[in-house]
């Protein structure tokens, strides 16, 4: 059976699930904090739980960005509101939405929108976000190939298109990467896959190789 096809079936065995096997109840990693540090924990949560929007989703894969490292730990205050699901974005299947554009059943993704900074994230089974924040996946696409370009590949090409319609082209000199992990690698093999340039990417970290 063609991959596609197993996406699909998998997408809609995932919402029927979680329909009738999780009832209004999911798992979800918050973030709390009272008078001191913050912590995280996996909890069960109800569907009461959640945020304001059209469209319930069966959350299947989420990536695990520098940010949300910032955010689970503590470091960085990147959480501006408690509790909170970490997790900067997520791809999975519609459960039910308000949204005429969207099924049950339907492969989407999400980043931005304050996913995991003041809307809950993509650490849990479950998410409500804004029909508006959607990404419809095409079919050639699965959930988790939505989730291995993520969000530092998808700010990469941002990157990229931005240079494009800059008219950044070869002939106008070395492009200089800094910070080239996450995004920034992303970048360099975005870059190098588009007519941006070959050979005259020089990629630049602080971290050791």
């Amino acid at each position: 059976m063609p991959e596609q096809q197993t996406e699909q079936i998998a997408a809609r065995v995932t919402a029927t699930w979680a329909e009738e096997v999780m009832a209004d109840k999911f798992r979800a990693l918050l973030a709390t904090k009272d008078s001191g540090p913050q912590s995280v924990a996996i909890t069960e949560l109800t569907e009461s739980d959640l945020m304001d929007g059209e469209v319930t989703v069966a959350v299947e894969h989420s990536t695990v960005n520098y940010k949300d490292g910032l955010a689970i730990t503590g470091k960085v205050p990147i959480i501006h509101k408690f509790p909170l699901i970490p997790g900067v974005d997520l791809a999975g299947s519609v459960l039910h939405s308000d949204d005429p554009r969207f099924q049950a059943g339907d492969r989407i993704a999400v980043n931005g929108y304050g996913l995991g900074e003041v809307h809950h994230g993509g650490y849990a089974e479950w998410a409500r976000v804004k029909g508006d924040w959607l990404i419809r996946l095409p079919a050639r696409i699965g959930t988790s190939q939505a989730m291995a370009i993520g969000t530092a590949g998808y700010t990469a090409m941002l990157c990229v298109l931005v240079l494009e319609h800059a008219g950044v082209t070869p002939d106008r000199g070395p492009v200089l990467v800094t910070g080239a992990a996450g995004g920034g690698l992303s970048r360099d093999r975005s870059s190098r896959q588009t007519r941006l340039s070959r050979d005259r990417i020089i990629p630049q970290s602080g971290r050791g190789s």
